[in-house]
Parts: C-alpha cells; sequence; structure tokens
C-alpha cells in the first residue's frame, strides 16, 4: 500500500519494474485469484488484491515510454499487468492527444 504514496517518478517507476516488483505484485495476483477461484474472499484478500492493483497502476502512471517498453518486453506475460498498461496508455491517450504518435 504504500507503493502509490511515492512520488511518482520515472526513475522510481523505471526501478520498479527493473527490480522485479511489478512480477512479485504479478505473481501475488495470480496466487490470490487461483485461491479464491470464483468467490470474492473475505475482506482482508480483496483489500490486498486493490492494493496490489493500485501499485501496478501506480508504477506506469504518466509514463508513456515506461508503458511501451514494458509491452514490448517479454516481460508482460501476465495478461492483468498487460490489461492495466493498456488502459493506462488509453488514458494518457485520452489526457495528451497525439501520445501514441510520439513513440514512433
Amino acid at each position: 500500500q504504500l507503493l502509490p504514496l511515492l512520488p511518482m517518478e520515472t526513475w522510481i517507476q523505471q526501478m520498479c519494474l527493473e527490480s522485479g516488483a511489478i512480477h512479485s505484485f504479478a505473481l501475488v495476483r495470480q496466487r490470490l485469484a487461483s485461491k479464491r477461484g470464483g468467490d470474492p474472499g473475505d475482506l482482508q484478500e480483496v483489500t490486498l488484491a486493490k492494493a496490489v492493483q493500485s501499485a501496478i497502476r501506480s508504477v506506469f502512471c504518466g509514463n508513456l515510454e515506461l508503458c511501451s517498453w514494458a509491452l514490448s518486453d517479454a516481460f508482460v506475460g501476465d495478461s492483468f499487468v498487460c490489461i492495466e498498461v493498456l488502459d493506462e496508455l488509453q488514458s494518457l491517450e485520452l489526457q495528451r492527444r497525439g501520445s501514441f504518435r510520439r513513440l514512433e
């Protein structure tokens, strides 16, 4: 729950990706999902799942280059992380029209 409280500067976001923090979050989320099955789970598990999602979103928040790099890297094999990155890219495109053209 602390990660979203950090100032999301580019170097912090990059370190989260390179250090394996995002991979660890993805594994935690997968374990929670497999443990629950289709059951919503208890409050603690739901809270943890929301914290993981928030942490992943904060790492990619507002960083077009990192989102692009993450998608082009073999790292983003987890569908949940991929969807979060794509959501962030869509949000960036809505905020700043032509963002995708900058990547070319």
